[in-house]
């Protein structure tokens, strides 16, 4: 049954049939003297080129918002094909130099010749189709020329300020867009207390739509360091950040983004440009070279739109040190901000088709409060917890358990009596004051102190899982390597005990940090919230993720959660078996030697369907399957979207297409592949309002509840006050496949999903993932851990 005075708009819209732009274009042809350097062999039909690297792509599109797209393949090569097309032609002796810069890293040494080469002028009448300008890589040059018309005729963002008092919205401010290449391509607005507006675009498909192009849009801020960065302890190693600069200058001036990393040299500045190459060619069209230590030594100078040089020092969390989160704007941004982003876009663009608003489903209440006792578990058995900590902080947990009123009883000594859909289980905090197992690695000899750590720990009483006092990360923010963290889940691990970690009493937040570091470890024993039963349909779940990593080599790996009797846990690379969660983390080193193992392959097609096909021979009845798009995007092909036009989700091994009817199948997708949207109920301007919706397309859209933590009125805005955290509700999109579903079986399967995201025991509002799958956080948390420690011994932050 629909609701329809409520609806979500999906900041979706059809460019299928994009109207061809009428500018002229500019085409740049590979000259022939370049075509030497790049392919030197190629009279000879020596294949082998010099590789352009996709770096060079987007420093092109960063610099110059003109151009609509580069490529650099055969057709190129032969002169059929421009290697740029743009709206202006770029000096020639500048694009010279961005290719002399990027082969010298190839170690390909030349000054290049301009005389033969040069922009032919083509008038749009010619066709953009013979320019290779077409609707097959749409993908590529649309969003290009989206960003760049939106900087060009966008009206500025208004700035409002909410006045709590008055219950309304006070104009503040205009603010104007810039264009800015990140990851996609999009604008911001020029920076205003400390962070900026932004908005992105990419163009995207829908499975049950194989014909269709839908540009999809996401609303984002950029937060700025405006503390001086004066002290090494205030930057982190082994990663990089960015500097969002503009030169002043006529039409588009671009934010460019500039990378930045620390030295190891430190005697002069500790942060600094990672190709200073680029800069000295900035430099030539300024009065005065610009100087990072200038800029370090008082970010806020730069901030101002109207300066020659407008600097930003992008924050990134993995960079700067975490004494300087409450110096940062935090995330998010209002609904009417984001509504107003939306609004711009519609102004600029207003012959484009939006996608039809998704209708609210009216669902049945269950599992919809948060309830979390009788806690489900699938077997209730005695817990111990060792407290690695102070005697203030262990007084504080017990205190803050005692106040549990539902569902747990203390019986005296540190014993709580939980209540569990299998019956009572007995708790048992105990305190370990003084146990000296949190110490600094030795960086020269950690493997010795990860053998001191595991007699520490063998030194106590047993337990199934501790919670260790530990300083905050900040206190090795200038060596990493001495940080104990990894090395000790690790040996808590091997000892067959799970770990939380708790900040010590002087941090903030002590209340809240007791309470979540119990009931986060108690989470990761594979007990979860009442709700997992109220919201249960009688349904079988096979839920398939992956832990996905860059840093480690042939490290993907598949995850998979069972929900039946109860809920269970494989991990790709063990033995087969399903386990719970405590058991498949600590049991015999099962999780340690399955990252062990030798046979793991980059495509995890055949692990997945044997694992399917194991458990549809050893289970009887229909299974409901949900795969997780996002981490398999590139590891399992079958959960894109041109492998989905048939319905049918694509299998390869024969037994599967005979067990077909036994499966239901609901691919999840999170992340880039889900638009931003606006949540719309009559009546009201705007709202939090939960829900589950259907799309045109018959996707279902689950919105979650406001979480705790965005405690602010519906019309509060960004500019009010920066550094209160605004979070916005999760959208998460379903898509059930195939037509082997009856009556009300997909309803009811996306109703279950959408309740069990309310049944995690940690969080009483909504998560991101429906509970079963969202406990395989935990084990990639230690898969995480296993794999620093085993790559270099050491702790990182």
């Amino acid at each position: 049954m629909i609701n329809d005075q409520h609806v979500l708009e999906l900041m979706a819209f059809d460019v299928s049939e994009f109207d061809w732009p009428t500018e002229p274009v500019y085409c740049f042809f590979l000259p022939k003297t370049w075509k030497r350097v790049l392919w030197p062999d190629f009279e000879s039909g020596n294949h082998k080129k010099v590789g352009i690297p996709s770096r060079l792509r987007n420093e092109l599109a960063s610099h110059y918002p003109d151009i609509l797209y580069m490529r650099l393949d055969e057709a190129v090569y032969h002169g059929v094909m421009p290697m740029i097309v743009s709206f202006s032609p770029i000096n020639l002796d500048y694009l010279a130099h961005h290719f002399q810069r990027h082969l010298k890293k190839f170690g390909v040494i030349v000054n290049l010749n301009i005389d033969d080469a040069e922009w032919k002028i083509v008038e749009q009448e010619k066709g953009w189709k013979e320019l290779g300008v077409t609707r097959g890589n749409i993908f590529t040059w649309l969003p290009a020329y989206i960003a760049r018309k939106f900087a060009l005729k966008a009206k500025p963002f208004k700035a409002m300020y909410y006045d709590k008092d008055k219950k309304s919205q006070l104009f503040e401010k205009d603010l104007p867009f810039f264009p800015l290449k990140l990851q996609r391509h999009g604008c911001m607005t020029s920076p205003y207390k400390g962070f900026s507006y932004g908005i992105e675009f990419a163009v995207q498909t829908r499975a049950n739509e194989p014909d269709k192009r839908y540009l999809y849009i996401y609303t984002t801020t950029h937060k700025y360091v405006l503390t001086p960065i004066i002290d090494p302890l205030q930057v982190c190693k082994d990663t990089g950040g960015s500097v969002l600069l503009r030169v002043a200058g006529q039409g588009l001036s671009p934010f460019i983004p500039l990378p930045i990393e620390k030295k190891n040299d430190e005697k002069e500045m500790f942060l600094t440009w990672r190709d200073h190459d680029c800069m000295k060619y900035l430099n030539m069209f300024l009065e005065q070279p610009f100087d990072i230590k200038d800029l370090l030594n008082d970010p806020s100078k730069y901030q101002n739109i109207n300066n020659e040089v407008c600097a930003l020092l992008l924050y990134n969390p993995s960079l700067y040190a975490s004494s300087l989160n409450g110096e940062v704007v935090t995330g998010g941004m209002g609904l009417s901000e984001r509504k107003q982003l939306l609004e711009l876009f519609k102004q600029v663009f207003p012959d484009l088709k939006q996608i039809p608003t998704a209708k609210n489903l009216k669902i049945k209440e269950r599992g919809h409060g948060y309830e979390p006792f009788p806690v489900v578990i699938n077997k209730a058995r005695p817990i111990s917890v060792n407290c690695h900590m102070s005697e203030f902080l262990y007084q504080s947990l017990l205190d803050e358990t005692n106040k549990i009123k539902k569902g747990v009883q203390s019986i005296g000594d540190g014993k709580f009596k939980v209540s569990s859909d299998k019956g009572d289980f007995l708790l048992t905090l105990r305190h370990v004051p003084d146990s000296g197992v949190v110490f600094d690695l030795d960086p020269d000899y950690p493997h010795r102190s990860i053998s001191a750590m595991k007699r520490k720990i063998k030194g106590v009483p047993a337990a199934d899982g501790s919670i260790v006092e530990i300083n905050h990360k900040k206190t090795w923010a200038a060596n990493p390597s001495l940080d104990p963290k990894n090395a000790l889940r690790v040996s808590f691990l091997e000892s067959g005990q799970l770990t939380q970690f708790l900040y010590p009493e002087n941090e903030k937040h002590l209340k809240h940090r007791v309470n979540s570091a119990l009931l986060d470890l108690l989470s990761d024993f594979g007990i979860f919230s009442n709700n997992l039963k109220k919201a249960d349909f009688q349904k079988n779940w096979l839920f398939i993720s992956a832990f996905t990593t860059n840093k480690y080599s042939n490290q993907d790996r598949v995850l998979l959660a069972k929900y039946d009797a109860g809920v269970s846990f494989r991990v790709e690379g063990d033995d087969g078996t399903w386990r719970s969660l405590h058991e498949l983390i600590t049991e015999a080193g099962v999780l340690i030697k399955s990252l062990s193992t030798d046979r793991l392959t980059k495509e995890k097609e055949a692990f997945i369907e044997k694992a399917i096909i194991d458990v549809l021979n050893q289970y009887q009845g229909i299974w409901h399957l949900l795969i997780d798009r996002l981490p398999l995007s590139k590891l399992y092909s079958s959960v894109q979207d041109k492998h989905l036009v048939s319905g049918e989700w694509k299998f390869n091994r024969p037994e599967l297409l005979n067990l077909r009817d036994r499966l239901r199948i609901v691919r999840m997708t999170t992340g880039e592949y889900v638009p931003d949207y606006h949540n719309s109920v009559a009546g009201k301007d705007y709202c939090f309002d939960a829900g589950l919706f259907i799309s045109h397309d018959g996707a279902y859209y689950s919105l979650s509840q406001k979480p705790d933590t965005a405690q602010v009125a519906t019309l509060f805005t960004k500019v009010t006050d920066p550094r209160e955290p605004i979070v916005q509700p999760n959208l998460i999109e379903y898509l059930p496949m195939s037509d082997k579903w009856d009556g009300t079986e997909i309803e009811d399967a996306i109703t279950q999903l959408h309740y069990w995201r309310r049944a995690n025991l940690t969080f009483n509002k909504h998560t991101i993932y429906p509970a079963p799958l969202h406990r395989l956080f935990a084990v990639e948390k230690y898969i995480e851990a296993i794999l620093r420690v085993n790559k270099n011994l050491v702790g990182v932050r």
